[in-house]
């Protein structure tokens, strides 16, 4: 910045990039560091996983419109599992704020959990208004 003036507005730009960025991975070891000790001090417990997935998914369909965007959610199947329910919530609703990185007009974000027998699938991905699966 001081060699060269011109490079202000880019450099402040990366700046602010970096410190996002940071402020995200402070944010992801401070969950991590919440679930060891959670965990730690917690007994595990049944907890149906596609209820947890519904859950998460009206939590962030409701940030996703306060944006602007769409959230489409499925779930079939059941799926229990002996966890420490409160530690994996946690940590799964840590994926929200992406609900509003969706890259372009016409897309949308789509969530499916699904249970078969022994097999639990969790799928988030962005898809095509229009698009069919």
């Amino acid at each position: 910045m001081r060699q060269d003036p011109a490079k202000l507005d880019v450099t402040v730009s990366r700046i602010e990039r970096e410190a996002v960025r940071l402020d995200e991975l402070v944010g992801q070891l401070l969950t991590l560091s919440r679930l060891d000790t959670d965990r730690r001090d917690t007994p595990r417990e049944p907890v149906d996983l596609i209820d947890l997935a519904s859950a998460i998914a009206d939590d962030a369909r409701f940030e996703a419109h306060a944006l602007g965007r769409d959230l489409r959610f499925e779930g079939r199947g059941e799926a229990e599992a002996l966890i420490w329910g409160r530690a994996c919530s946690a940590c799964l609703r840590e994926r929200d704020p992406q609900c509003g990185e969706i890259p372009a007009d016409g897309t949308f974000v789509e969530v499916s959990a699904l249970a078969d027998g022994d097999v639990f699938r969790l799928r988030v991905g962005i898809a095509a208004r229009g698009a069919r699966r």
